[in-house]
């Protein structure tokens, strides 16, 4: 029998054949699958615009991702930092990176592919939380891309976060007011009960186990107070004061959620549910990483519990909430309770705990009342403060209060008449929503018109001791570092500039240390290179500069020159605890005020915020992260290439012969003498010079003695009002004379400085 021809054998041929047709198709499906392009795009809101910190960033099983949408792309990595020269972070990605591929748009959702392995679909819904937070809402994954939006959808416990919007936008938290909560426990990944160390350590401790204040003023954030360390959660991170901004806030299941970031360190991030029962908050569950889970993720029907892979966590409950209306009401007991309490304890020789700020207050609450004071005339106005990231905000000062965005209305006060220093306020701040009264001291001046310094002490929490003195003191002023980021210390609270607002700005000559050339080129730190004017003849109220470019052209080196720009001075301040600096309002953007900090002969920094202090400069010369914001400009000046040197040179000296020439052409057109002039100049030039040299020698006489008294005189608390009165009588003078130096520079060619 021949076995090749039976028929069993010719139908398991047909069949291996049909097999491998069918196996063949699939392989050339999967593969125009794998190779389809996308035919929708992604919503605007999510392409990345710029490198870095555009970028979407979300936890999921422990690990951090990035994601990078591009049209109807987006990949998925693992997320890895760079930092540049500039001090700024760029994700990369390896390359075990994932894609997502668009391939239809319903409404708005969306049916994607997934870029790897067996053609995989699965529907995405993509939620605005705030302009930092995405969440999604997700579909199971399927083989028919036809029908995958129409299945159920859960919202994905791991956000998308953009680390650089998160810088910027805070917003409103899911509750207000303060709370003390006695009982916190932590969870770890697994959902056992991991401490329960945080007890109070006498029944008489009234000190809860942690104080909860939220946006006590609008937008301003959560604070986290614990009692000690016992409290403080493992792998949290924080400290026993913990400040934290809302970045993104919503609801869902009848709770309150929120992103959290740390108001210092850019990249930590927490999640926060609130459950509420009658209008008061019942519990609070905090998610050490920004994965934000839903109550049925904590306890599904079937026990499975996804939370168990993913992230610790804390429960916090038993909360109490009071009201405070005058600065010195103790914690929990009254003030007219405290002898018998005291009595109490030395009958029965217990230490039990009270604190002593309580004891402070209360003494001062049976014996004393305070007072309202009045803040210096001087500084009542409305002043603009200006941040990183073109963030502005106003702080406005009345004649008994202060209005500052995050920290609300406080009252000027003061606990001892006796104390008052001038230029300085006791600050009070109360509120009606829970949280504890604020002490806050304020040291101010106006070195020039519309112009404010000011320096601010540290929040000073309640209950503290009612002493003028005690709520200024120089340790009220030093701000404690994040003792779990090893580049944070410890700094001293800095002074700040703020601008008049809709002031009127007057244009002054320009105060420049006497070490620095009148022009000189300069590399900034983008590595460009340009020339700088800080001293001219032709402009002595204004710092002009330039970038320029040099390039080979055959034989010959060209320039490009960008055009010039122009910065307008208003003010020179010069303090023993900081660099001389400059500040300058510039010309054709009004509103754009910029300080000029002179380190040494070599160095210039250029600030463009209000933060124009010894610390920002400092902070951004040793490249630190949270002061390069504040950077405009990092001029090293005579450095770089010798041939932009020497075209700064042949610049400065041209203009210097155009303004001669304009000059004497001025001289001519204003003095009226015709066809006399020519024999009447060599008499007239004579007394001209006398005239002109006497006046010059008193002027000079006048702007050395001015400057003097005027560091003399900044220096000195207390005689400010007798400085300003000085310095406008020689300001005027100054500013009429100006003309006459011109002339008499041109007379006596030459470097004149006084």
């Amino acid at each position: 029998m021949n076995i090749g021809s039976s028929p069993l054998v010719r139908i398991a041929q047909v069949f291996c054949l049909f097999s491998f047709l069918l196996s063949v198709r699939q392989c050339v499906r999967e593969g125009d699958y794998r190779r389809k392009h996308p035919s929708c795009n992604f919503p605007s809101f999510l392409q990345s615009k710029d490198p870095g910190y555009g970028d979407w960033t979300w936890k999921y099983g422990g690990a951090t991702h990035v994601g990078k949408v591009k049209g109807g792309v987006y990949t998925i990595c693992s997320k890895v930092y760079s930092k540049e020269s500039s001090g700024q972070f760029e994700e990369t990605c390896p390359d075990n990176e994932k894609s997502r591929i668009c391939v239809k748009q319903h409404g708005n959702k969306y049916a994607v592919q997934h870029g790897e392995g067996r053609p995989k679909f699965q529907c995405i819904e993509f939620i605005v939380r705030s302009r930092t937070v995405i969440q999604l809402t997700l579909s199971d994954i399927h083989v028919n891309e036809s029908t995958i939006c129409n299945h159920n959808m859960t919202v994905d416990h791991s956000p998308w976060i953009s680390v650089r919007y998160s810088l910027q936008g805070r917003v409103n938290c899911p509750f207000i007011g303060g709370y003390n909560f006695h009982e916190i426990h932590e969870f770890s990944k697994d959902h056992q009960l991991q401490r329960t160390d945080c007890k109070r350590s006498s029944s008489l401790d009234v000190k809860p186990s942690v104080r909860i204040e939220s946006d006590c003023v609008d937008k301003e954030g959560i604070k986290l107070l614990f009692r000690d360390e016992k409290c403080v959660p493992d792998r949290s991170y924080f400290t026993l004061e913990q400040r934290l901004v809302c970045v993104a806030s919503w609801e869902m299941d009848g709770h309150g959620f929120s992103v959290l970031k740390k108001d210092k360190g850019e990249f930590a991030f927490y999640c926060i549910r609130v459950e509420f029962k009658d209008g008061q908050i019942s519990k609070i569950v905090l998610y050490l990483d920004w994965e934000c889970y839903r109550a049925t993720d904590l306890s599904s029907p079937d026990g499975k519990v996804r939370l168990g892979y993913s992230t610790s966590y804390v429960e916090i409950t038993h909360s109490e909430k009071h009201l405070f209306s005058i600065p010195c009401k103790p914690g929990i007991r009254s003030c007219s309770d405290l002898k018998q309490h005291q009595r109490r304890q030395h009958h029965h020789q217990q230490q039990h705990h009270l604190a002593r700020s309580d004891v402070d207050t209360c003494q001062y609450c049976l014996n004393n009342t305070g007072f309202t004071c009045d803040v210096n005339y001087m500084v009542v106005n409305t002043w603009t403060v200006r941040e990183p990231y073109s963030l502005m905000y106003n702080l406005s000062i009345f004649p008994t209060s202060v209005a500052h965005p995050n920290l609300g209305n406080l009252q000027c006060v003061t606990f001892d008449p006796r104390q008052q220093v001038a230029m300085r306020s006791i600050l009070w701040g109360v509120y009606e929503n829970g949280c504890y009264p604020r002490f806050m001291c304020m040291y101010y001046d106006t070195p020039y018109t519309n112009i404010l310094r000011y320096r601010l002490s540290n929040v000073l929490q309640w209950p503290v001791s009612l002493n003028d003195e005690d709520i200024c003191h120089e340790l009220n002023f030093v701000t404690q570092p994040d003792f779990h980021d090893p580049k944070d210390k410890y700094e001293e609270s800095p002074w700040h500039i703020a601008f008049a607002h809709n002031g009127y700005f007057r244009h002054r000559i320009c105060i420049i240390p006497s070490w620095l050339p009148d022009s000189v080129s300069f590399v900034d730190h983008r590595n460009r290179t340009g020339c700088i004017t800080f001293r001219s003849r032709w402009s002595s109220k204004r710092i002009s500069l330039h970038h320029v470019d040099k390039y080979q052209n055959g034989s010959y080196i060209e320039f490009n020159h960008d055009q010039s720009q122009n910065f307008y001075c208003l003010a020179a301040l010069s303090f023993l605890s900081t660099y001389k600096t400059s500040i300058t309002q510039t010309a054709g953007h009004m509103d754009e005020f910029l300080c000029w900090m002179y380190i040494d002969s070599q160095t210039v920094i250029v600030i463009r915020t209000s933060s124009c202090n010894k610390q920002t400069a400092d902070g951004i010369l040793k490249r630190e992260d949270k002061y390069l914001p504040h950077l405009h400009w990092l001029l090293r000046l005579d450095t770089g290439d010798p041939d932009i040197r020497d075209e700064c040179q042949r610049l400065h000296h041209d203009q210097e012969v155009r303004w001669q020439e304009q000059l004497w052409s001025e001289v001519y057109t204003t003095s009226g003498e015709g066809d006399r002039r020519s024999n009447s100049r060599n008499s007239s030039q004579g007394a001209l010079y006398g005239h002109l040299g006497a006046m010059f020698l008193s002027l000079c006489i006048t702007v050395s003695v001015f400057q003097v008294v005027d560091i003399l005189l900044t220096s000195i608390q207390g005689v400010h009002f007798y400085r300003k009165t000085l310095t406008a009588y020689i300001r005027t003078t100054l500013g009429k004379t100006t003309l006459h130096l011109h002339f008499i520079d041109k007379f006596w060619p030459g470097r004149i400085h006084c």
